[in-house]
């Protein structure tokens, strides 16, 4: 049964490894720097020009995303091997798994203290370190970083770092802990449409469904909102293509999604093999106003 959770352990941190890096360059590429909404400069011009330049230009663009992308499957797959062969060291060295809540309580501040000892202020490689460790505890330590995210006496940076290791939890309890979670001073978003994504893939659908309907009632109330929170669409794409849910189908083909931040959707339908998401794609690629949409849609949809 350790043995088990190790494992599963391991699978759902490398997943996450994987999620995190392109997640972390896509915000980069489009924004420059992480939550900071982008400026209506980079809004894409009206599309009658018709000069050669501009195809040209056209033309260089294209490769270009085309070159990111490979690069950053590339950087995935490494990444991944990495994660995947120091994770499983760190099984090898770790024989039990204790899950009383002073245990639990006790690990999380040894890991800090480690991590501060070694001058680290938690960095990727450290956070996912403690993704693992908790993910072999599942509901026992979601209970620990629920108090930890609360507890305003703490670091924010420590604060910060127990909600990310929450969010890529996958179970049950950690999305019910997220979706009732508001701190301003903690969170991008009004609603933890960025929290709560994770889960939302990874869980299985009988587990979840009655969040559904909260979820998707919030979705209708913000959808088209011009706050560029691209975490909204990979939501209510999920639901409609993993979930198969009813509404989500509906909202999907509602117009208000083309005024949607679309790039975490597009990217999230490239790695579904569902009618859902190809047709969600096929739409873009025919409807959407902008070109540079309409291209990434048909770079995904060819994969």
């Amino acid at each position: 049964m350790r043995w088990a959770y190790i494992l599963g352990g391991i699978w759902i941190v490398t997943l996450v490894a994987t999620a995190w890096i392109t997640r972390e360059m896509s915000q980069r590429n489009h924004f420059g720097v992480e939550g900071v909404p982008a400026p209506e400069a980079l809004v894409p011009p009206s599309e009658d020009r018709s000069s050669s330049s501009a195809e040209n230009g056209s033309d260089e663009v294209t490769a270009l995303r085309e070159e990111t992308e490979r690069l950053k499957a590339q950087l995935a797959a490494l990444s991944k091997e990495y994660f995947t062969l120091s994770l499983a060291k760190w099984a090898a060295e770790n024989h039990t798994i204790d899950t009383k809540p002073e245990s639990i309580a006790a690990l999380w501040d040894r890991q800090l203290e480690a991590i501060r000892e070694q001058g680290d202020s938690f960095s990727i490689e450290s956070r996912f370190g403690l993704m693992f460790a908790f993910s072999t505890y599942g509901d026992a330590g979601v209970g620990h970083l629920n108090q930890i995210i609360h507890d305003r006496k703490r670091s924010l940076s420590e604060r910060e770092t127990a909600l990310l290791v929450l969010r890529y939890m996958a179970t049950p309890r950690a999305l019910e802990t997220l979706l009732a979670f508001r701190d301003p001073g903690l969170t991008q978003l009004d609603y933890p449409y960025d929290l709560i994504s994770f889960q939302l893939k990874t869980i299985r659908t009988d587990a979840i469904r009655h969040h559904f309907p909260e979820i998707l009632s919030q979705i209708d109330k913000d959808l088209g909102a011009d706050d560029y929170s691209p975490e909204r669409m990979e939501v209510l794409l999920t639901l409609a293509s993993t979930h198969n849910d009813a509404r989500a189908r509906r909202l999907l083909r509602d117009p208000r999604v083309y005024q949607e931040n679309l790039d975490g959707a597009i990217r999230l339908a490239e790695t579904l093999d569902t009618a859902i998401a190809d047709e969600f794609l096929l739409d873009l690629i025919e409807r959407h106003e902008y070109q540079h949409v309409r291209e990434s849609a048909r770079h995904a949809y060819a994969q």
